[in-house]
């Protein structure tokens, strides 16, 4: 009982404490993420062209073949689709990257 420290004046002590809580409170807030940085932000714009003309390509090659090989049209539709497949992932990606200019902008 003898380290106990006996509160002398009650409103002071109260205080120091909501000042000693407020402290560690500031010390242990999680920080704010800041904005992306250029790069990162690159690196997401690259990666969501890639992916669009490679999946619109891609699609457009599965469906020309299973034409082909429902039509007997061997490789007239694959090539056709293929075709169009690059050209949606061409106009994707312009729709995209528009897109982002305007936000840039902004």
């Amino acid at each position: 009982m003898d380290n106990v420290k006996k509160m002398s004046n009650t409103p002071e002590d109260i205080k120091k404490l909501e000042e000693r809580i407020k402290q560690a409170g500031e010390k242990n807030t999680p920080s704010v993420p800041k904005k992306s940085s250029e790069i990162s932000h690159s690196a997401k714009v690259g990666v969501r062209v890639i992916t669009d003309l490679l999946s619109a390509i891609f699609i457009g090659g599965c469906m020309g073949y299973f034409l082909d090989d429902m039509l007997d049209t061997k490789p007239f539709m694959l090539i056709f689709l293929l075709l169009c497949g690059a050209a949606a992932g061409f106009l994707n990606i312009y729709r995209f990257l528009k897109q982002q200019e305007e936000e840039r902008e902004r």
